[in-house]
C-alpha cells in the first residue's frame, strides 16, 4: 500500500506546488505552451491543406485518359505534391519535438525556482533556456534513439516468433499464439511506460545539473528513481493513461 499512497502524495505535492505558485508559474507555463501548441496547430494545417490538394489532383488523374499530356502533368503534380507532404510532415515532427524540449527546459527552470520560494521573470526563463538547451538536446536524442530501439526490438521479438508459431499449428495453436502474444505485448509495454518515465526523468536531470547529458543524465535518473520505483511507475502510468 506504500506505493499508491507515495505516488498520490508526489501528484498532491505538484498540485500544491502549482497553486502556491500560481501566480508565477502560470505565465512561465503559457510562455512554454503556447508557441509549441501555434506550431502543432500551424503545422497540422498545413498538412491537412497538402493532403486536400494532393487527393484532389488522384480524383483529376482518375477521370483522365492515362495517353493524354495532362495525365502526365498530373502525375508530375501529384510527385511534387507527396514530396511536399512529406516534407511538411518532417518539419512538424522536429517542431513537436523542439517544441517539447523547449517547454520541458523552461518548465523544469520555474518549477526549480518556485521550490526554491523565488521567481523567474520571462526574460531569465529565455535566458536559461538559451544558455542550457544543449545538455537536454543531447539526452533528449540519446532517450528517442533508445525509445526508437526499444520499439524496433520488441516488434521483432515478438511479432516474428508469434506468426512463425501460428504458421507451424493449427487453429488451437493460432489462438494459444495470439493469447500468449498479447501477454508478452502488454508487458513489453508496461516495461516502456517505466523506461520512458526514466527517460523523461533523465532529461529534467540535464536541465537541472550543468554538465550532465547523454547516457550519464539517465543513468543517474536510473539511479534517483530506483529508490521509489513503484511509485514512479504508477505515476507513469496514470499519466500514459490520461495522455491516452
Amino acid at each position: 500500500m506504500d506505493a499508491p499512497r507515495g505516488a498520490v502524495a508526489v501528484l498532491s505535492e505538484a498540485l500544491c506546488l502549482a497553486r502556491r505558485s500560481k501566480k508565477h508559474m502560470l505565465p512561465c507555463l503559457m510562455l512554454a505552451l503556447i508557441p509549441s501548441s501555434l506550431q502543432l496547430v500551424g503545422g497540422h494545417v498545413s498538412a491537412y491543406s497538402l493532403l486536400l490538394g494532393f487527393i484532389a489532383r488522384l480524383h483529376s488523374l482518375a477521370r483522365e485518359h492515362p495517353v493524354t499530356p495532362r495525365f502526365y502533368d498530373l502525375l508530375l503534380r501529384l510527385r511534387g505534391d507527396a514530396d511536399s507532404l512529406s516534407h511538411a510532415n518532417v518539419a512538424l515532427v522536429a517542431a513537436s519535438h523542439l517544441g517539447y524540449l523547449a517547454s520541458t527546459v523552461v518548465i523544469v527552470h520555474a518549477a526549480s525556482a518556485a521550490c526554491a520560494g523565488r521567481h523567474l521573470a520571462v526574460k531569465d526563463l529565455l535566458t536559461k533556456l538559451a544558455a542550457s538547451w544543449k545538455g537536454p538536446l543531447v539526452t533528449y536524442l540519446y532517450s528517442t534513439l533508445l525509445s526508437v530501439g526499444y520499439t524496433a526490438l520488441s516488434v521483432s521479438l515478438i511479432a516474428v516468433p508469434a506468426l512463425n508459431a501460428a504458421a507451424a499449428g493449427g487453429p488451437p495453436f493460432v489462438r494459444l499464439a495470439i493469447v500468449a502474444t498479447a501477454a508478452v505485448a502488454a508487458a513489453a509495454r508496461l516495461l516502456y511506460i517505466y523506461l520512458a518515465m526514466v527517460w523523461a526523468v533523465g532529461v529534467v536531470v540535464s536541465v537541472v545539473e550543468d554538465g550532465c547529458r547523454g547516457l550519464e543524465a539517465l543513468h543517474r535518473a536510473g539511479e534517483a528513481v530506483r529508490a521509489r520505483r513503484a511509485q514512479g511507475f504508477l505515476i507513469a502510468l496514470a499519466l500514459a493513461a490520461a495522455n491516452g
